[in-house]
């Protein structure tokens, strides 16, 4: 399944695995979350600098000088191809330029190897981490080692299943 250019996996929408590695590999930003199972993309949209709608609101009156009415093609695209409810509100668009798309990973997807891969990686401080910096929650197959030196993550004895979609 593609979305906003990129493969995702069709039962729960993370990135494709090796479309995950691609991006650390090519610098792209982690963003940690309060989740140890999950972990969000910056990647660069295929489709930059066209329109795109990044805010709704059901106002009476018009929130700014850049909200628009919304159309039957506003809507559409809105809904993403889904049917429009028939008791929708928007009233009010806002359209700005894309510029990256936010993808989410969920680490379930990681085979044995794959998560060995990521905290090579992540030892190796080849893995961006967007703020505050590092993982907060660290990812459910990692965990802290004690040492003299700053913690990093390694693999447990034992890991959770994983998603099988």
């Amino acid at each position: 399944m593609d979305r906003d250019g990129y493969q995702v996996c069709s039962f729960c929408g993370s990135l494709k695995n090796e479309q995950f590695f691609q991006a650390i590999e090519a610098g792209a930003e982690l963003g940690p979350t309060d989740k140890s199972y999950k972990v969000y993309v910056d990647l660069p949209d295929p489709r930059a600098g066209e329109m795109k709608i990044t805010g709704s609101t059901n106002s009476e009156k018009q929130p700014g000088p850049a909200w628009t009415a919304a159309t039957e093609a506003d809507l559409a695209e809105y809904y993403e191809g889904r049917p429009v409810p028939q008791d929708h509100s928007i009233k009010w668009v806002l359209r700005t330029p894309r510029q990256t798309v936010h993808a989410k990973f969920y680490f379930q997807h990681l085979s044995d190897e794959e998560q060995t891969r990521f905290i090579d990686l992540l030892n190796a401080k080849k893995i961006k981490v967007g703020a505050p910096g590092y993982f907060y929650r660290l990812p459910f197959f990692t965990q802290r080692v004690i040492t003299d030196n700053p913690p990093t993550p390694s693999v447990p004895p034992k890991t959770p299943p994983r998603c099988v979609a």
